[in-house]
């Protein structure tokens, strides 16, 4: 069956005992970079409001979503990603919201990088 579609089990009252067979399907993983374009300063003070969230835009997976806080190195690891293509999006503090596409494959890491300026500042390029 598709990622993410309901199953139902159904166990009678009286029944002494029940199981239930689940397969988790191969998956991949993401990490995406911010690049923080005003300079150093600015993620070592902003990487604690900024989130990055990654949404199935197509395959299996179409519709899945998944947000991750930064690091202080200002990453976020999605160690467990359905594969698909992805729109991965930075967005928090004094920054718009950037994106960034990537295709996550089963039993691999997709690195991407989205950069991020602050508002005051001109906004992302």
């Amino acid at each position: 069956t598709p990622f993410g579609e309901p199953q139902v089990a159904y166990i009678k009252d009286q029944a002494g005992e029940a199981w239930v067979a689940l397969e988790v399907p191969p998956l991949g993983r993401a990490l995406v970079t911010v690049d923080f374009l005003d300079g150093e300063e600015a993620r070592a003070r902003d990487w604690r409001l900024v989130r990055v969230q990654a949404d199935a835009t197509a395959g299996e997976a179409r519709g899945f979503s998944l947000s991750m806080n930064l690091d202080a190195e200002g990453l976020a690891r999605f160690p467990a990603l359905p594969p698909g293509d992805y729109a991965f999006t930075a967005y928090g503090g004094p920054y718009r919201r950037v994106l960034r596409s990537g295709a996550v494959v089963a039993g691999q890491e997709v690195q991407v990088t989205v950069p991020l300026r602050g508002l005051a500042t001109g906004g992302p390029r």
